[in-house]
């Protein structure tokens, strides 16, 4: 009996240790996976902010985790942040949808912009914004549907608009056999494929 209970606990004992090792590993890499309350990104809290605190300073707010988020440690805590409005905040920590009705009458058009998760302010996290209308490759629509249409399976219409590389794509396919040639004449034409450099159609 003792030599049959020993041969068994020899034998389970690497079972044992590898389900302990698999629960332990899965464990580790649950909580790994669980960030802290305090380093969640502002888009997912909710702070009181003090609208009449002073523009520019670096100011402490009271947030709580947006209920449903997992996080570990405490759920309530202070932030830091610089005090300013979401549409006051600059270029560089919000980005906007670029807009294609910029006509070349137009200096400035209405674009909606969105701050980034990372960023704390005031107010709404999107909102409207005046920008310039960029003009410069001074592209027109209607000579890049031309060429899409006549030229296209040469890549003359992806050159047209500043895509060197895949100008030079389609040219060795030939349009890709004709698909990629109808695609991006009807991507142009909506106006979906625009220069590369973000710029709008004159």
């Amino acid at each position: 009996w003792l030599g049959y209970g020993s041969t068994s606990l020899t034998t389970c004992t690497p079972l044992l240790f590898l389900v302990f090792f698999l629960f332990y590993t899965s464990t580790v890499r649950a909580s790994a996976l669980v960030p802290e309350c305090s380093e969640l990104p502002a888009s997912l809290l909710s702070c009181t902010f003090n609208t009449s605190c002073r523009y520019g300073v670096l100011t402490d707010v009271p947030c709580n985790v947006t209920p449903g988020i997992r996080c570990m440690g405490e759920r309530t805590f202070d932030r830091s942040f610089v005090c300013r409005f979401c549409y006051q905040t600059p270029s560089d920590v919000h980005e906007c949808i670029p807009n294609t009705s910029c006509s070349s009458g137009d200096s400035r058009v209405l674009v909606q912009c969105h701050i980034q998760d990372d960023v704390m302010c005031i107010g709404s996290r999107s909102f409207p914004k005046m920008v310039t209308c960029n003009f410069a490759r001074n592209s027109k629509h209607s000579i890049a549907i031309a060429l899409s249409v006549l030229a296209g399976g040469l890549g003359v219409d992806r050159f047209y608009l500043g895509y060197t590389g895949l100008g030079f794509a389609k040219l060795l396919t030939f349009g890709g056999l004709g698909v990629w040639t109808v695609l991006d004449a009807i991507l142009i034409a909506a106006g979906y494929v625009r220069p590369s450099d973000g710029s709008v159609y004159l």
